[in-house]
């Protein structure tokens, strides 16, 4: 009976963080279970008995499928229509002008991971900003395209990843230098997020310890600048 009640407890928070921050992922259910201490760590055992407990209350109807993403398998294919008529009534609803072509400046978000995208979305549709997803550090292919893109405009790259010693790296050194060195001396980046004003709201249990990341070699450096504590987008 113990076991079964702390199955229930469980769900009951998974549905109310879900409902808060529909559409969230799998893992950032159990983030925001190990910042309220319902789980012990982030390891991988604790973790599966969260995406368990999610595929049941899921399964059951407790929780809507929607609320929780997994952008890691989406199915990736052509747009197409019917008939004629059913493209020119796509076409005339998603109709959008451009405005953007008005401004002295661009803006892009970049992330670390993709994540993020059902949480960003609503403001990315909204303002019209493009999305790249980098998966780690990005391809020279890509920061190469970039820097060579439209130099007439500004391009102010805003960077969201984890606050962690390969994350941290990523955007204060990797991307800035390689921006530079491919000639994109008119691209500003600028951190959004993680801050580490934002670690703090998450409350005093970081997700892992600079010490379990010790086979990366940025750890070193991230220790110097921002000291022990990581936490990750998620």
């Amino acid at each position: 009976r113990g076991r079964a009640q702390r199955s229930l407890d469980m769900i009951k928070a998974m549905y109310e963080i879900a409902e808060a921050a529909q559409p969230i992922t799998g893992r950032g259910v159990g983030y925001k279970l190990f910042s309220l201490n319902l789980i012990p760590s982030m390891s991988r055992n604790d973790m599966q008995g969260v995406y368990r407990l999610l595929k049941e209350a899921r399964e059951e109807g407790t929780i809507p499928w929607e609320w929780i993403v997994d952008e890691t398998r989406e199915l990736e294919q052509v747009t197409t229509w019917d008939d004629p008529a059913s493209y020119m009534r796509a076409s005339a609803r998603d109709y959008r002008r451009n405005f953007w072509q008005l401004q002295p400046e661009r803006i892009e978000v970049w992330s670390e991971k993709g994540t993020i995208r059902g949480v960003l979305q609503p403001v990315l549709d909204e303002y019209a900003i493009g999305f790249r997803v980098m998966h780690g550090f990005g391809s020279a292919t890509t920061i190469n395209d970039v820097s060579e893109s439209d130099s007439d405009y500004p391009l102010n790259i805003l960077y969201i990843g984890d606050y962690d010693p390969s994350g941290m790296y990523m955007s204060e050194h990797d991307i800035r230098e390689r921006i530079s060195r491919y000639g994109g001396n008119h691209i500003f980046t600028k951190r959004i997020a993680l801050l580490r004003e934002d670690c703090d709201l998450l409350g005093r249990r970081p997700a892992f310890n600079v010490k379990e990341k010790q086979k990366d070699p940025r750890a070193p450096w991230f220790r110097k600048n921002y000291g022990q504590l990581c936490w990750e987008l998620d």
